[in-house]
């Protein structure tokens, strides 16, 4: 039986079931007591720890994607109605250039139908307007008439180009341009060979060509030169500054200008085709450049 202890408690019977001291285990036998390794084994032997976690994260991607796809769609159509845009006007402007062409071709009478060229864009609006701002025309020869010389080309600007309702015809602001005239087609004119005698010293261009006539039955060469000139108000083409060459013997000045004068008569340039006017002359080894102009002026443009 057991003796209470200095608190009251019955102390442990070492010889009763159950109770053991302290080390032993609940039989009493020193071979069940718990050993170091084993509660080292359970409590000590450490464990691996697992790496943190990061907290998941709400991303709205779906939202996201319509953000970043939105301004790329707007660029997109953008730049599709713009090349619509450019595409329409640029068709316009070739619809427009190649009747301009055509009628310019039957107009002059060409071989092939002039280049055309509508300059400035965008061209719509500016047909919108009434207003066609620069057209540039080439031609290649234009066949001459009774009383059109024929030119080897022509290069022409339009300015304030202004179509009729019916897009018919155009009145044209202003013109300005070249045309080429071979020497063949002036000497033809003037009944005599011409070629080019190069510039003098204050830079103009000159002609020449060879005179035969018959003075009391003897035959007398000459060779005549001379710088080109025209006048505005009659819009004829003359010869000034002349020098005439008898067998090397240059006759004075003054005389050479009237003989000249008096043996060619003035080439007249008055019959331009589409009105327009002679506003300058000079020469190059290819023959006649003339500089030409024009105001207020109806072409055809079907």
């Amino acid at each position: 039986m057991s003796q209470p202890d200095g608190f009251g408690r019955p102390s442990a019977d070492p010889g009763r079931p159950g109770f053991a001291r302290p080390g032993e285990g609940a039989t009493g036998d020193p071979a069940s007591r718990p050993t170091a390794s084993r509660a080292t084994a359970s409590f000590a032997t450490p464990t691996e720890p697992e790496p943190p976690r990061e907290p998941a994260r709400w991303v709205p991607v779906t939202r996201e994607r319509r953000r970043s796809r939105t301004p790329v769609v707007l660029v997109v159509v953008v730049l599709v109605l713009a090349g619509l845009l450019v595409g329409a006007d640029r068709l316009g402007a070739r619809i427009a250039e190649d009747r301009f062409a055509a009628a310019l071709q039957t107009r002059l009478q060409t071989a092939e139908p002039p280049s055309v060229q509508i300059v400035r864009t965008p061209f719509l609006s500016q047909l919108a307007a009434g207003d066609v701002r620069e057209i540039r025309v080439r031609t290649g020869a234009v066949p001459g008439t009774a009383t059109q010389l024929p030119l080897d080309s022509l290069d022409l600007t339009l300015d304030d180009v202004r179509p009729s309702r019916d897009l018919s015809t155009a009145r044209v602001g202003r013109l300005t341009g070249t045309a080429h005239l071979g020497y063949g087609a002036l000497g033809a004119k003037l009944g005599q060979t011409v070629r080019y005698a190069g510039r003098d010293q204050s830079g103009h261009g000159r002609i020449a060509f060879d005179l035969t006539t018959t003075i009391f039955s003897e035959t007398i060469r000459a060779t005549v030169s001379g710088r080109l000139g025209f006048s505005a108000a009659s819009q004829a083409v003359t010869m000034s500054d002349t020098q005439i060459t008898v067998s090397g013997l240059a006759i004075p000045g003054g005389l050479a200008q009237r003989l000249v004068d008096g043996i060619l008569e003035p080439v007249r340039l008055d019959d331009l085709p589409l009105g327009i006017r002679l506003a300058g002359l000079d020469v190059d080894p290819d023959g006649l450049v003339a500089g030409l102009s024009g105001t207020d002026l109806t072409v055809p443009t079907r």
